[in-house]
């Protein structure tokens, strides 16, 4: 957890992106939301510890920064990460294909979660829109999924490489 500071600041970066700029990504209501995306994938990489610093510290921002009713990302974003901690606790995924179903349900249940929230807040969201909301949020987030995947992917063997070059040389060095 020595990365927290880092973490910090891509939370606050990643917050700030979801409340200015997303919402011109948007299809049909449905928009793509980064820090569920980076949690689930922290999560999928067994980064449990930072996984539990995005969901506090992500959702009690998006709650600070959006007009939705106040606990909406925090608690939503509790729930999936605990069941998909969970999950994961008793399993071995590697395929990205697992990791795809994962953010599709994830976002699925933030939908519904988002669905009774809203409900029990006295909003009512017609159905229509629902649906609208949760097959269009699946979708984009599966396609940020992606994205943020090939970035981890991209990184991981650049610095792997640095680090495996570093050592080679030190080898010679000595």
């Amino acid at each position: 957890m020595k990365d927290w500071p880092l973490n910090l600041i891509l939370i606050i970066f990643a917050a700030i992106l979801q409340t200015t700029i997303m919402h011109y990504f948007s299809i049909k209501f449905g928009i793509a939301n980064i820090i569920l995306c980076v949690f689930v994938i922290l999560l999928f990489f067994k980064y449990r510890k930072i996984a539990l610093l995005w969901v506090v510290v992500g959702g009690i921002i998006l709650d600070l920064l959006s007009s939705s009713p106040a606990g909406l990302y925090f608690f939503g974003f509790l729930i999936i990460y605990l069941a998909i901690a969970q999950f994961l606790k008793n399993t071995d995924l590697e395929e990205i294909l697992a990791l795809l179903v994962l953010e599709v349900l994830a976002s699925l249940v933030f939908d519904i979660f988002f669905l009774i929230y809203l409900r029990i807040w006295g909003q009512i969201i017609p159905i229509n829109i629902f649906l609208n909301l949760a097959i269009f949020d699946g979708i984009l987030n599966i396609i940020l999924t992606i994205f943020i995947y090939l970035l981890v992917i991209f990184f991981q063997k650049r610095f792997s490489r640095r680090r495996k070059n570093q050592i080679f040389l030190a080898s010679y060095i000595k």
